[in-house]
């Protein structure tokens, strides 16, 4: 069960851990009784922790680079692994993120299904940092293939 941590008055949010368990029987779970339709599900999911990510950082990063570092420090503090996001030269809003040292996925179900999740993240939290619904992320590379971390190549619009 996870568990509530902080103070539950209005102007303190509570974080909820989830252990690692607790993530991957959830993946599982949605997996099985959504099949195919799991995926997007767990990437909505995503989104919307992602946008309230972004949501809580404030105003506190003013350009990409900014953003996209509070945003890898707090995955990593959050325990999410390894995320490196670099930026393409001349390029404000495209470049590659990766995901290592997640979690020890040997089931490729569970590996797709917390990508997924981890992609709407990503996603949501650009949407919402950089005021944008036009983000595109393609796959370069994966664990489940041999690679030694999930790259995605990303492009984004910012909005006015």
């Amino acid at each position: 069960m996870p568990k509530a941590v902080g103070n539950s008055g209005k102007t303190q949010p509570v974080a909820i851990t989830l252990t690692q368990g607790e993530l991957t029987s959830l993946a599982r779970e949605v997996k099985e009784v959504f099949g195919s339709g799991s995926g997007i599900i767990l990437h909505y999911f995503g989104f919307g922790i992602g946008r309230q990510m972004a949501e809580d950082a404030g105003g506190s990063a003013s350009k990409a680079k900014e953003a996209f570092e509070w945003y890898q420090g707090l995955l990593k503090d959050r325990g999410w692994g390894t995320v490196i996001i670099e930026m393409q030269t001349g390029s404000q809003m495209s470049g590659s993120i990766s995901f290592s040292d997640l979690l020890p996925l040997e089931d490729s179900v569970i590996h797709e299904a917390i990508e997924m999740l981890l992609k709407g993240m990503f996603l949501g939290f650009v949407a919402e940092a950089f005021k944008t619904e036009t983000v595109s992320m393609q796959k370069e590379k994966c664990v489940t293939r041999g690679d030694k971390a999930c790259v995605f190549s990303f492009k984004t619009e910012v909005g006015e």
